[in-house]
């Protein structure tokens, strides 16, 4: 029931905007981990209720971002993105998890919490700068922003407008 909720937001909403702010709860979440931990307080109530915010957070970002790669992609391209995806997505959790693990067992929770706080950063930045920086692209369409709000737009409605940028 929730993805079906997540996936009609994805479809009304700016992605990038909304994005930024499930990747920036998630964060949130880590962080309270962290802080939770470090301090000592941490019980079942915190953890639940951190846990409860990552784990929506999560489950809304998920069909924005599919539908966010159909958008940098386009239909041709689709099957490419998608592949590229699941590689990336798997190579990190064939990399993260067990370095978690070692940062777990030398380091502690604490610092795990710490760490993975600040591996959402690197990918807000990303979002936010990538799309600020496209702006100033010759021929990209300005109107791509605002075009969420008024009806669907995505970046394949863009070319097929204005022609590849």
């Amino acid at each position: 029931m929730k993805k079906i909720t997540a996936g009609s937001i994805a479809d009304r909403v700016n992605r990038q905007q909304f994005i930024i702010w499930t990747e920036t709860g998630a964060c949130l979440a880590a962080v309270g981990m962290f802080i939770t931990t470090y301090m000592g307080i941490i019980d079942q109530y915190w953890m639940s209720a951190l846990l409860i915010l990552h784990s929506v957070s999560g489950a809304l970002s998920n069909p924005c971002r599919q539908l966010f790669l159909h958008d940098m992609v386009g239909q041709e391209n689709l099957l490419s993105g998608v592949a590229l995806t699941s590689s990336l997505r798997f190579a990190t959790q064939s990399i993260g998890k067990p370095l978690g693990g070692l940062i777990l067992l030398t380091l502690g929770a604490a610092v795990g919490f710490f760490v993975n706080a600040l591996a959402f950063l690197p990918l807000i930045s990303h979002i936010r700068s990538f799309f600020s920086f496209v702006w100033f692209l010759p021929g990209y369409p300005q109107h791509f922003g605002n075009c969420h709000t008024s009806r669907k737009c995505s970046l394949r409605d863009a070319r097929k407008n204005h022609g590849d940028f």
